[in-house]
């Protein structure tokens, strides 16, 4: 028998070439199987989320409540804290290089910008709003009657940092349903809205395969965290206001729930202070003291202690006009410097409900420089606090207070 070199040669090289060939579908088949389940591990873990405030132009972000003045650009950040493999601290991941979570200042070293390479959280803010604006308080003991409802951002996109607004769901929405049939519509400008805003953030990591479970996720307190006294103190509340006038206050309490029949409740959960529901009077209680007057006690007492009569026993007439008995003489009151001036108080009837006087004339009315049922009050209504003209809500004989600073008039 002879020995057959060629013929060895090709039986070891094809026996090479098999183990080859195992060897690669074996690594195929556990980068297959198993690259994923690595990857997935070691992303970083989501184990908190917070939404970070800060003016802009102010040099850290806060987890806080903010108030701002139209049109103050409130910016707010998502900050995501995650587990990570290699790390014995958590990592702080945002778009901001400063943040302040509580009242501790998060070290540099421990904030970083989320990876490119790695899958990116899903990052969705949503508002918190009233299911509808007026409630009825009476024979009510706590603040867990109130519905709320959380409405997420209408384009379904992403956001790492964003721009805070009181601009409600139910106007967006009707200005998307708008543009749908008239392309040329456009979206109002958010940053025209005064009012209070509660805002949620949810963050959410999905695996490449599964976008319905994620591997991980965090949230802020949401509707779901209403309590007795009202929201938890954590969620974060935005309030825009028109100016740091009286009338300007005022106009902060926009959006916040109504309660009507109840302001023993609403004074002492102090939910007007907190700015998360208003009472029949405690809007104008709370805004005079927010504007620097000397309210003494969030009382009819202590408003009156505060403020002057400029005119009383006044109603409107059938022709629109209002009057003022002078010297046995009726005159019409102008809106002038010698008379009525926005930011008055109207008390009105026995039970003593409040409007404030906002414009002569407005929203659809021209200015006349007198005061009659077409001039614009602030008052609460079915739709909660708002702007309204004055013969729509006006129905008994009323005065007009005005507020007075120890040092001189506002």
């Amino acid at each position: 028998m002879t020995y057959d070199s060629v013929g060895y040669l090709k039986k070891r090289s094809y026996k090479k070439l098999y183990w080859i060939l195992v060897v690669l579908m074996f690594v195929a088949l556990i980068y297959y199987f198993g690259a994923p389940k690595v990857a997935e591990r070691t992303l970083p873990v989501i184990k908190n989320a917070y939404i970070a405030v800060r003016m802009e132009g102010e040099p850290v972000s806060k987890t806080q409540n903010m108030l701002a003045v139209l049109p103050e650009n409130v910016v707010m950040y998502a900050v995501l804290e995650c587990d990570e493999v290699l790390s014995s601290e958590p990592t702080y991941y945002t778009t901001d290089e400063r943040v302040i979570i509580g009242e501790k200042e998060i070290p540099s070293k421990q904030i970083d910008k989320w990876d490119s390479v790695w899958n990116q959280p899903v990052v969705g803010w949503i508002k918190i709003e009233p299911l509808i604006m007026k409630y009825d308080g009476r024979g009510q003991k706590d603040m867990t009657f109130l519905k709320f409802k959380h409405r997420w951002r209408f384009d379904g996109l992403s956001y790492w940092a964003l721009s805070a607004d009181a601009k409600p769901s139910i106007i967006i929405e009707n200005e998307v349903q708008a543009i749908q049939s008239d392309p040329n519509k456009r979206f109002s400008n958010p940053s025209i809205y005064p009012g209070t805003m509660h805002f949620q953030l949810r963050a959410m990591l999905y695996g490449p395969d599964d976008q319905l479970n994620p591997l991980s996720e965090g949230r802020t307190p949401g509707e779901d965290s209403l309590g007795p006294e009202g929201f938890d103190d954590k969620m974060t509340r935005i309030t825009f206001i028109e100016d740091k006038t009286f009338r300007g206050y005022c106009t902060g309490f926009f959006n916040l729930p109504y309660i009507e029949g109840n302001e023993e409740l609403v004074l002492r959960t102090h939910a007007t202070e907190k700015f998360f529901a208003i009472g029949d009077k405690s809007w104008v209680y709370e805004a005079a003291i927010l504007s620097g007057y000397d309210v003494k006690e969030r009382s009819i007492k202590g408003l009156k202690a505060a403020s002057k009569l400029i005119q009383d026993n006044l109603y409107i007439k059938v022709s629109n006009y209002i009057y003022s008995e002078i010297d046995g003489e009726m005159k019409q009151i102008p809106f002038a410097e010698n008379g009525v001036q926005p930011g008055d108080i109207l008390i009105i009837g026995a039970d003593r409900k409040m409007m404030v006087l906002y414009s002569d004339g407005g929203l659809s009315a021209k200015p006349d420089g007198l005061l009659d049922a077409t001039d614009v009050v602030l008052a609460t209504t079915k739709d909660g606090l708002e702007k309204e003209f004055l013969g729509n809500v006006l129905d008994d004989k009323f005065e007009i207070w005005r507020l007075v600073k120890k040092s001189g008039n506002e």
